[in-house]
């Protein structure tokens, strides 16, 4: 991992994430939440096994749309996104 990698994790917290969450499911409702999910970690070059995790650990099908997530859902969704990206980064 780079330190502009580092860095990047070090400065995301579950707010950020939510913010970005937010962003997507009120610019393209329609996308998919693994696909959001993906595009997230990827601006925040986390590791992509942590979109996995998040959907088991909550139960989600991968091909709901990611507006038909309530708010309360979606913070769920950032905060869990933010445990795993963690754990995640810990592995490698």
């Amino acid at each position: 991992m780079t330190y502009g990698q580092l860095r990047r994790l070090v400065l995301t917290n579950a707010d950020t994430m939510l913010n970005m969450l937010t962003q997507r499911q009120f610019v393209d409702p329609h996308r998919p939440v693994s696909a959001v999910l993906m595009q997230v970690l990827t601006e925040l070059n986390a590791p992509p096994e942590a979109r996995l995790a998040t959907l088991n650990r909550l139960g989600l099908e991968p091909t709901i749309k990611i507006g038909r997530l309530k708010r309360c859902q979606l913070t769920q969704l950032a905060r869990v996104l933010f445990r795993e990206t963690r754990i995640a980064g810990d592995r490698t």
